[in-house]
């Protein structure tokens, strides 16, 4: 390595930070030769706090941590010391925290009347099933610049499950198809527990005080240099036809223009726009400003870079619409516990506990968090703090006749007491502190591909881009792990390190259920028999398969040109799938979210009952695909009422089945043609977990029928 390289990184986001940590740690630079930029007075862009219990905190947000994913994190912070933990790493500092203050939320959605809304099921009719697994597993250059609207029905949008998903993840209708279904598959731990927010990790403190003052002092540690209030205006390129070379950085530090010479060979890192750009706070008694990108220099730089390269992406894409990617948040300090006594009687949560809470009929839809206290490390024991957000700020309150972006700190709370039908008396002291963020959620925007930059653009000699609004595939923005990703991504390939990049990990009950899911192309024709106003016809419909495994790997029966594998075939034979009871419940689970009914059925036992009942069926059809198929129209005949002539009086087997909790089939009925799919999930365990009181082993099949769907034709019922 050469020690005489410098970098100069432009933004003191978490992502530049991590980039410097990566050459020093993985690439061997000296810190001292690395130099980190910011217009702002302290360190952390969007991942900031500050404030303090006199004049009122302050958080313009925070993001969701999960130990399931955020892989380039939690690499990085294994290595960062704690500055509360002493001889702890951020990350087992992070996870010890998270033994002693399990989230496990008991209020998740709240109605008009203040009651809190169980959650049952996800809401899903079978439309909004056989569409959303359509999305899931559509390739991302047919889904271009597709909106969520426009690939999902209206009616999708009304259920609990996207509630429940915009509100954890900030999500709108508007937003790209694209990043919906990259979270679809980059989260679905997250749907089994959507309710409850389970799986999500805190840091001790705030972020910026867990996460980025710890980082920042390491950093410090190995002698890297931090320059505050410095604006950079401008980057002059080095004349070359068939490359981008930095040569110089003209900026304003503290009011004085410099410039700043780029040697040949030295790097140029830029944070190309920010999420928290042009953001403004009000007060108790003022709303905040609506400020835009005019007001800030966050886009300028990426959109002159742009002008005349498209490799540098379309800024234009994600900056243009602010009515689209606005959001407002608010922080609240109180100076008595009263508040989280009260909110803890209604939620059953301790703070700290519970995540967010919803208020689902709030036209601001507007949302709480109590995260456990002290949030702040400068924090007095008796005071509390807690942070809010509304998706919605150019709406009507329900209770304040104005819009959330023009409301005061005073008549937020107003309306947050109207939806929590609590006394105002608790919060007379309060101070509530709105942030108006214009660009929170522009990294959302419906994008083409080209769009968004790669980290080190095609031609790039000393250049690289590290940002929320570069391209990452298959991993999933508005997220900390996608800056880190990003950084370690660019600092790898021009320093070439010879480490890869910390691979996403395959979660072993994760995205396999929509990498695994095929729309079968050839139709599934049924009879399907007139109901009220409906006309006997026999139509082709969309027939879909899904198969779950448990681990990374498919099923042995998947692979093309194979011999279906028996379960009971030795170890070697089979597919190497380490099933465990934890993934069984959360199969279970994750299932039950989607409204289906789970069956277990010994394969010997089905195929003899089958043949008992004059279905003479090979074995080999029972593992092969589009043999859930075959076992639904055959079992929808025999569980055919029938006429026993020897005994007409006697029950025919197919109705003492259907009576049967564990029969093959639960409760199987035609369904209408406008709505008819098959939905099975085949999961192979290796070991004896245990299924709804079922025995899983080797030897077993389980598999799943979508249930059952009793309406007339045409009725969009809702599971």
């Amino acid at each position: 390595m050469d020690n005489s390289r410098k970098a100069t990184l432009i933004g003191g986001g978490i992502g530049n930070l991590a980039a410097a940590a990566f050459m020093v740690r993985d690439a061997g630079m000296d810190g001292r030769n690395i130099t980190i930029l910011d217009a702002l007075p302290v360190m952390g862009g969007s991942l900031d706090a500050g404030g303090n219990a006199a004049s009122g905190y302050s958080l313009r947000g925070g993001r969701m941590l999960t130990a399931d994913n955020y892989e380039c994190t939690w690499d990085l912070f294994k290595t960062i010391p704690s500055l509360t933990s002493p001889g702890s790493s951020v990350f087992d500092e992070t996870l010890a925290f998270n033994e002693g203050h399990r989230s496990h939320a008991l209020a998740r959605l709240v109605d008009r009347r203040a009651a809190k809304v169980g959650v049952p099921s996800m809401g899903f009719s079978m439309q909004d099933r056989l569409e959303l697994l359509k999305l899931s597993s559509t390739d991302e250059a047919n889904l271009g610049s597709d909106r969520i609207t426009d690939r999902l029905s209206p009616g999708f949008f009304d259920t609990e499950f996207w509630v429940m998903w915009a509100t954890t993840f900030a999500f709108q209708p508007w937003h790209s198809a694209v990043e919906f279904k990259r979270y679809l598959h980059r989260f679905m731990l997250e749907f089994t527990r959507i309710d409850t927010l389970a799986g999500v990790k805190r840091t001790v403190y705030n972020q910026y005080e867990s996460m980025v003052l710890p980082l920042q002092a390491w950093l410090t540690s190995r002698g890297v240099n931090f320059v505050a209030d410095c604006s950079v205006t401008e980057l002059v390129q080095r004349s070359k036809i068939d490359a981008f070379e930095v040569s110089a950085i003209k900026c304003v530090r503290k009011g004085v223009a410099e410039t700043i010479v780029i040697a040949e060979g030295d790097l140029v890192f830029l944070q190309n726009a920010s999420m928290t750009d042009a953001s403004s706070l009000g007060s108790m008694s003022a709303a905040p400003a609506l400020r835009n990108k005019a007001d800030s220099g966050g886009w300028k730089l990426w959109e002159r870079l742009a002008e005349g390269r498209p490799e540098f992406g379309k800024p234009a894409v994600f900056s243009n619409n602010v009515a689209q990617s606005c959001w407002e948040s608010f922080t609240v300090t109180l100076k008595d516990s009263e508040f989280f006594d009260t909110m803890m009687d209604f939620t059953g949560n301790v703070a700290g506990t519970g995540g967010l809470v919803t208020f689902k009929d709030s036209n601001w839809l507007m949302s709480i968090v109590l995260a456990h206290q002290p949030h702040f490390v400068d924090q007095p024991v008796d005071v509390q703090v807690f942070w809010g957000y509304g998706l919605f700020p150019d709406r009507i309150g329900n209770f304040v006749a104005k819009p959330m972006s023009a409301c005061t700190g005073d008549e937020i709370l107003t309306e947050l007491y109207g939806h929590l039908r609590f006394d105002r008396e608790p919060l007379q002291s309060a101070n509530c502190i709105p942030c108006r963020m214009p660009y929170i959620t522009s990294m959302f925007m419906p994008r083409s591909a080209g769009d968004r930059p790669l980290p080190v653009p095609p031609n790039s000699k000393n250049f690289a881009f590290v940002s929320q609004f570069v391209e990452m595939p298959d991993d999933v923005v508005f997220t900390v792990e996608y800056s880190v990703r990003a950084a370690q991504a660019a600092v790898y390939q021009l320093l070439k390190v010879a480490r890869p990049v910390t691979p996403i990990t395959a979660n072993r009950m994760s995205a396999h259920l929509w990498s695994c899911c095929r729309l079968l192309e050839s139709p599934c024709r049924r009879d399907v028999k007139a109901g009220a106003g409906c006309a006997s016809e026999q139509t082709a419909s969309p027939c879909v398969e899904i198969v779950i495994t448990s681990a990374g790997t498919s099923p042995p029966f998947l692979r093309e040109g194979r011999r279906p594998v028996h379960p009971n075939a030795s170890s070697r034979q089979r597919t190497q799938l380490n099933g465990e009871a934890n993934d069984a419940r959360c199969l279970e689970r994750l299932v039950s979210r989607l409204g289906l009914v789970p069956v277990v059925r010994d394969p010997d036992a089905c195929l003899l009952e089958r043949r008992q009942l004059g279905l003479h069926v090979s074995r080999a059809s029972l593992h092969r695909p589009g043999a859930a198929q075959e076992c639904l129209r055959h079992h929808r005949r025999a569980l055919r009422p029938r006429r026993d002539h020897a005994h007409p009086t006697r029950r025919d087997e197919g109705s003492d089945l259907r009576r049967r909790g564990e029969s093959m089939i639960a409760d199987i009925a035609p369904l209408p043609s406008s709505l008819g799919f098959i939905a099975t999930l085949e999961a192979w365990c290796s070991t004896g977990a245990a299924i709804r009181g079922f025995p899983c082993s080797s030897s077993m099949v389980v598999t799943w029928f979508a249930s059952t769907v009793r309406h007339s034709c045409g009725t969009n019922s809702r599971c």
